[in-house]
């Protein structure tokens, strides 16, 4: 590590956001289904878990863009 060059440090920058990571079908379905069914469909499914989690991010979503906070998408979407 000595020998290493030195490194830029990255600050966070001046401005919050929210980073919103794999909120999509792959994850909760497309219905609010027991954990059981939904991951015959969608076997990574979260089940009604993640079915109330969407719930709390949409207020979260909703509160930040009122703020004039930027939400980010992330999803896990292949290239096919």
């Amino acid at each position: 590590l000595a020998a290493s060059r030195p490194k830029r440090r990255y600050g966070y920058g001046d401005r919050a956001a929210v980073l919103s990571i794999d909120n999509y079908r792959g994850v909760v379905g497309d219905e609010r289904l027991p954990l059981m069914e939904a991951v015959k469909k969608w076997p990574g499914a979260t089940g009604p878990a993640g079915w109330d989690a969407l719930d709390n991010i949409k207020v979260l979503f909703a509160r930040a863009r009122d703020a004039g906070v930027p939400v980010i998408h992330i999803t896990g979407l292949r290239e096919e």
